[in-house]
Formats: structure tokens, C-alpha cells, sequence
């Protein structure tokens, strides 16, 4: 019975340290001043719908992204004014995963003999914390960021160059 309690709760644990979705172009976290990409992000765009993809460019009035439709293997570039964005969420590297914290802290309190009543709850609310915030750690979301101070986050932050023509970037 013990034993069915310990696997059950083991596999409870590892699903919620899953991680999120993270393109294959954001950097790990040490890299950050070396990618020549743009940062993932999702639009959504006066609760119609979602536009998510490379942030290109951004000014005060547009958003330029680089999306990949789902039903899709072609990726467009999709231009939306500003006001029809109502809300916005960028993430700009890989977060750091610490979801194998959480079976260690809570293989390591079950050798604390009874005190395992006490130690294993705390190490699970600590550990499952950490892991669920770790991934988190390098995004912002509309209220914690302007939409002029996107344009760091863009693979072209000071604005399209001279002679691009938008069409043809991938």
C-alpha cells in the first residue's frame, strides 16, 4: 500500500514539473546576448484570435511577427496594428528546468523516518514552486512590459533595416 502511495505520488509530481513550449530559436540563458533571433511571442489580438511566433520588429503602431500557422509547415510574416492587440506575452530565452528537484526532495524526506509527516508536504510545496517558477523566469507579459520596450526584444530592435523587404524574411 505504501509502495502504490510512493509511485502514485512520484508520477503526480513529475507530470506537474513538465515543462511549457519554447521554440527551437530561444537561446539557453547564457546566450541571451548572442542570438540573432527575435523572442517568442503571442498576440492576442482583441480576443479573436492568437498570433504567436519571432518578434521581427515593433513600433508604436505595428507589430511585426514571423508566424508559423498550425495547420501550416509555411511560416508568414504577419503585420497587426497595435490597437488591435489587447494583450501580449513575450519570452525571450530557454527557462532553467528544475523539475528533477522535486522526486529528489521527496525520495530524500522520506528518509527522515517519521519527521517524513512534516518534511515531505514542505518539500513538496518548495520544490513544485521553484520547478513551476524556473521555466517562467525569462518572460513578460503586457502588464509588466510597454510595447515600446518590446523593441529590445526584437530580432531588428531598432526597426526594419533600409531595403528589407518584409515578405522575405525567415
Amino acid at each position: 500500500m505504501k509502495t502504490k502511495f510512493i509511485v502514485a505520488a512520484f508520477a503526480v509530481l513529475l507530470s506537474l514539473s513538465s515543462c511549457t513550449y519554447s521554440p527551437d530559436y530561444l537561446p539557453e540563458s547564457e546566450e541571451i546576448d548572442v542570438n540573432q533571433y527575435g523572442s517568442y511571442i503571442s498576440l492576442y489580438r482583441n480576443e479573436k484570435e492568437t498570433i504567436w511566433g519571432e518578434l521581427i520588429a515593433v513600433d508604436s503602431l505595428k507589430f511585426i511577427v514571423l508566424s508559423k500557422p498550425e495547420d501550416s509547415p509555411v511560416r508568414t510574416i504577419k503585420i497587426i496594428p497595435v490597437k488591435e492587440v489587447s494583450k501580449y506575452y513575450v519570452k525571450y530565452a530557454e527557462g532553467v528546468s528544475y523539475g528533477g528537484a522535486v522526486p529528489l526532495f521527496m525520495l530524500a524526506s522520506l528518509t527522515h523516518g517519521y519527521y517524513a509527516l512534516i518534511s515531505l508536504p514542505v518539500y513538496l510545496l518548495l520544490t513544485i514552486g521553484i520547478a513551476s517558477s524556473g521555466d517562467s523566469a525569462f518572460t513578460y507579459d503586457a502588464d509588466e512590459i510597454s510595447v515600446m520596450d518590446l523593441k529590445m526584444f526584437a530580432r531588428f530592435p531598432q526597426g526594419l533595416p533600409p531595403g528589407i523587404e518584409v515578405n522575405k524574411i525567415r
